[in-house]
Parts: structure tokens; sequence; C-alpha cells
């Protein structure tokens, strides 16, 4: 429609808005591939990636990313336990979504 990406628009705003460097950099190129490891963007893009991984992503995909390979990427040791950990995370998150809906 405005033929531009979040990304994009996030960081004319960020930059207009005069707020921090690292933060516009952060909203900049957090989709982007080859991010250095252990860099805020890198650890944001990772973010980003599980949180599509358990089904809470904010961008639509057509294909959700795999939990282990986004672990393994990232530098996890115990990748087996680390996806067993964000399953559980993804139902506690359910659980909470469906208590609130109930409320209204």
């Amino acid at each position: 429609m405005f033929e531009i990406d979040h990304c994009s628009a996030g960081e004319w705003l960020c930059t207009s808005w005069k707020l921090p460097e690292d933060m516009c950099e952060v909203i900049a190129r957090h989709h982007e591939e080859d991010l250095e490891p252990g860099s805020l963007v890198s650890l944001i893009a990772a973010s980003d990636r599980l949180a599509a991984a358990i089904g809470y992503g904010t961008v639509e995909t057509s294909e959700a990313p795999e939990l282990a390979s986004i672990l393994s990427e990232a530098g996890i040791q115990d990748v087996e336990s680390g996806v067993a950990r964000l399953n559980s995370l993804s139902g506690r998150i359910s659980e909470a979504i469906a208590v609130i809906n109930s409320r209204r």
C-alpha cells in the first residue's frame, strides 16, 4: 500500500524523532541476514524470529522459523532444553491470553 516496509518506516520515524542511534539501527536492520553475532541487532532479530516460531510474530511469513535452528545460530548450547522451554512458554502465553479474553 505505501511501498515501504516497516523497517524503513521505523528507521525514518526513529531518525526524525532523534531517538538513540543504536535503537534506529535495530529497527532498520532486525530482518537482515548475516548480522554480527552478539550484537544488539542480532539479539533483537533472534528474539523476533523466536516470537514468530512460537506463533507470536508481528509480520506474516510463509513459513515459521524452526526453533532449534534459531537457538543453535544464537549459540545456545542445550538446544533440546531450549526448545522445550520455549514450547512451555508458548503454552503459558496461550493460557494467559485465554484468561484475558474470558474476562471481556
